[in-house]
């Protein structure tokens, strides 16, 4: 597979990725809320949000796979503990760190928090354990994003440091 090629998966796996989040955020929820009862919000949000973590772990998956082809093709010494204390693997140890922390949270508001919010959201909306779940989930989502956005910007960073 082409360098450019994979470059050109590993980007578009992150533009999915960061702007589906973007969008049910800034889009979908805001309109949903505006316009539809909050039984019907509430379905389509659910709806959505199952869509876009299909979506959003194929495209880690993807980001994944890609991320360590172009990392393996880079000729970085990965092996070498100077390569660690420099500049470029300072910016990489920094990108893997917050790709764990991604993960975890993800991998918390997508199979924990969330369903579990939304079942409770259905069965007792007002229930005080819907809104603490639905406020865990919503914080979860903004640190996904923010997490995202860090590890966007050290794949910016990095993309100079390293080889081909």
């Amino acid at each position: 597979m082409s360098q450019a090629l994979l470059l050109g998966l590993h980007l578009l796996a992150a533009a999915a990725w960061v702007g589906g989040m973007l969008f049910l955020a800034l889009v979908l929820l805001p309109a949903a809320r505006a316009t539809l009862p909050p039984e019907e919000a509430g379905a389509l949000l659910e709806a959505a949000a199952r869509r876009l973590a299909l979506v959003g772990w194929g495209c880690l998956g993807v980001l994944a796979v890609t991320g360590g082809l172009l990392l393996a093709r880079s000729g970085a010494a990965l092996d070498e503990p100077a390569f660690w204390t420099g500049p470029a693997g300072r910016v990489l140890a920094l990108k893997l760190l917050l790709v764990g922390l991604l993960v975890g949270v993800e991998a918390l508001h997508d199979f924990v928090l969330g369903p579990r919010g939304a079942r409770l959201w259905r069965e007792a909306p007002a229930s005080a354990a819907a809104q603490r779940l639905r406020r865990g989930s919503r914080w979860l989502a903004r640190a996904a994003l923010l997490l995202s956005l860090g590890v966007a910007w050290q794949g910016l960073a990095l993309a100079g440091r390293l080889g081909p």
